[in-house]
């Protein structure tokens, strides 16, 4: 497969919150240089790429995620990051809390559930990938509120059903 971006990326990053989605971090980042070394987080990691492309181990697998996929990762889980093209990638990206799954996977099972666990490896779903692309764009346009949390509700509902185990 041959990735290409026009622009190479600079290392710009931008961490936020927003009072709709608690307890979480929002990330709209490009990468060039960087490099995660081995890490995880408490949370789920959720980033959508944007452009270029991220390559990761994740679960004793080299993943390559492009532009409209997800590269989400589950609590706890150790990962790394960097680019897989020769310009970088970005992406847009939630932190949302273990909580916060939970409670909307319970809503959607329509009785409590332990914390789901999202499909190992990279996401291949372009409607979702645009809605969640499209919700984290209005979270940081503080928009609406009510419009914002539709978006943020409808787009993650519709990752947890489809590529869940609740």
């Amino acid at each position: 497969m041959q990735i290409t971006t026009r622009k190479k990326f600079s290392d710009d990053a931008r961490f936020w919150r927003s009072p709709l989605l608690p307890d979480a971090e929002l990330l709209t980042a490009e990468f060039f240089d960087q490099e995660f070394a081995p890490h995880w987080h408490d949370g789920f990691s959720i980033p959508v790429i944007q452009a270029g492309a991220q390559t990761y181990q994740y679960r004793g697998t080299r993943c390559l995620a492009s532009a409209r996929c997800i590269a989400a990762i589950n609590p706890g889980e150790v990962h790394t990051g960097e680019r897989a093209t020769e310009n970088g990638w970005a992406y847009r990206a939630f932190y949302p809390s273990l909580a916060w799954m939970q409670n909307l996977a319970s809503d959607i099972a329509g009785h409590r559930v332990s914390t789901p666990w999202l499909v190992d490896g990279v996401i291949h779903d372009p409607e979702v990938a645009a809605r969640l692309t499209f919700a984290h764009q209005m979270l940081e346009q503080n928009a609406d509120p009510l419009s914002a949390e539709t978006a943020l509700i409808t787009a993650f509902a519709m990752l947890l059903k489809r590529h869940s185990v609740l």
